[in-house]
Parts: structure tokens; C-alpha cells; sequence
């Protein structure tokens, strides 16, 4: 399975300006179409709605771009709907990742349409660097909260897509690989990779902090990283999260994972890596 597009999220605010300009780059090494999406009020004038997402569809030439209008009070179920009616399209999704009273004050829509759809977006931060975003390489960190199939078959999704190279970072926290349930979630991602034709080296960060420890992650390789989430995606908003805190200052998109993912194609059921794909679908 593989991303047949980018779906990009537009509140005409400048985090999703940001992850357009992230879309644009990806689309352009990846040959893939971008989709614009706005939400707007039925009592506003639609041309303006029009001109405003034409002109963000221009800054993306010589990309191929779309854009989508829906016009509906209910955004959230706007966007949910978006996601199931692209089951085959990557949300990217510009986000300041707000701290927990201020994201329980105002939770946005994007999060609630993840979890009612258990699907995986890039996740653009406020501190990520355009420049250095890298679609060949993908780390996976493993926590305490890792649902071993679902960041499996995201993490073989990207691969497939982007013809990346997947290592593995045990991140549970201070004694690694020495814990039982640490021994376990690694041993089932690991398998879960190899179902797929997707072998991956694995490696141990002891920390304390493991918030501290991804983003020391994000900060010396521009790889695309990938974590799963539960609070931050999930209806309890009351917990911090380790996704948004990395989220909010690393320099690198984040693919999220969250722990409802529901699998369009159950790791070992999908082609193998590396089989032929039908002419004009993307790499």
C-alpha cells in the first residue's frame, strides 16, 4: 500500500501555510498531487473561499494541485469525512501543538477527525525547518504507548511510498531493552516490519525524559519521525502528551500515529516490498 496523495488541511492561518510549503516539497520529490481543503461557513460569499485557496494552489506550480471547498458548520465532521472519503491521501497538518490547558481550552478539529478515522498524518510544528525534511528515512520510536501493528504498517506505508529505510529506537525509557514490556512492544514492531518485507535495525536510548530524548532525536537527523499517540488524538485531553510535546519543538515533521488506527491491510496481507506497481502510481 502506498500514499496516492497529500491531503492539506487550510484554515488560512499560518500554521497551515507552513505545511503547505512542507506538502510542496514532498510533492515535488515524490511526484505526488497535492489536495487543498478549506471548511467554511455556508453564510459566507464562496468566492472568496475560492480566490483565497487558488491563490495557495498557485504557490504550489509546477505541482499538481486540487482544491476542495466544503461549506458546513460542522468542521470536524467535515474533515472526518474528508479522511474516510481519501483513504489512500496523507493528511499533513500544520499545528502550533499548543500546551494541555491551552489545547483543552481550544482542542481544534484535526485531532478528534484522527481518532474517528485511526489515521496516520505528518504533523508539521511550529519549529520545523522546510529545508530539511527528508522522505527517504524514517525513524520509529517505540514508548510505552506503542501499538506495535499500527506504527508498523504506517511506518510500511511510508516506506512503500517513499522508498525509505526504517530503523528503530527503543525509547521506553531508563533501562531499554532490559524491561519486559519494552523486550515485548519491540519484538512485536520488529515482527510486524518483517511481515512486510521491511527488516529495520534497532537501537536503545536510555532517558529519563523521553519527550527530551525524541527531540534530541529530530534535532540531529533531518528523518521523518514516527510515534503514536493516544492523549493527543484521544478524548481525554486532561493527560500531557510525549507527541505534542515533541510536536511543538522539533525541526522535523512527525508522522502520528494514533493507537485507534484502524489497518486498511493487515501487516503480511499487502504485496511485498519492492512488487511491481500498477503504471502511473507514484514511488
Amino acid at each position: 500500500m502506498t500514499f496516492a496523495s497529500l491531503l492539506v488541511p487550510i484554515d488560512y492561518g499560518p500554521h497551515a501555510d507552513r505545511a503547505l510549503r512542507v506538502a510542496a516539497h514532498i510533492a515535488a520529490q515524490a511526484d505526488l498531487p497535492v489536495e487543498l481543503i478549506t471548511v467554511t461557513d455556508p453564510r459566507l460569499d464562496p468566492e472568496d473561499d475560492q480566490a483565497e485557496m487558488l491563490r495557495r494552489a498557485e504557490e504550489l506550480r509546477p505541482v499538481p494541485c486540487t482544491v476542495s471547498i466544503v461549506r458546513e458548520d460542522d468542521v470536524g465532521a467535515a474533515l472526518t469525512r474528508a479522511l474516510v472519503d481519501r483513504p489512500d491521501a496523507l493528511p499533513v497538518i500544520g499545528t502550533a501543538a499548543a500546551r494541555t490547558l491551552a489545547e483543552m481550552l481550544d482542542p481544534g478539529v484535526w485531532p478528534a477527525a484522527l481518532h474517528a478515522t485511526g489515521r496516520p498524518a505528518l504533523v508539521v510544528g511550529p519549529k520545523v525547518v522546510e529545508g530539511v525534511v527528508r522522505l527517504d528515512r524514517l525513524v520509529v520510536a517505540v514508548t510505552a504507548s506503542t501499538q506495535p501493528r499500527c506504527l508498523a504498517q504506517a511506518a510500511c506505508t511510508w516506506a512503500d511510498t517513499f522508498d525509505a529505510t526504517v530503523s528503530v529506537v527503543d525509547v521506553v525509557g531508563e533501562g531499554g531493552l532490559a524491561k519486559g514490556e519494552a523486550q515485548y512492544t519491540l519484538r512485536e514492531v520488529s515482527l510486524a516490519l518483517r511481515r512486510n518485507d521491511l527488516p529495520a535495525a534497532i537501537s536503545v536510548v536510555h532517558a529519563d525524559d523521553l519527550a527530551d530524548a525524541l527531540r534530541d532525536l529530530s534535532r540531529r537527523s533531518p528523518a521523518i519521525l514516527a510515534i503514536t499517540t493516544g492523549h493527543w488524538t484521544g478524548t481525554d485531553r486532561v493527560h500531557r502528551s510525549l507527541a505534542r510535546d515533541v510536536v511543538r519543538s522539533a525541526n522535523v515533521p512527525i508522522l502520528l500515529v494514533p493507537t485507534n488506527g484502524r489497518l486498511s491491510v493487515e501487516p503480511g496481507t499487502g504485496p511485498a516490498r519492492g512488487a511491481s506497481r500498477p503504471s502511473g502510481s507514484p514511488r
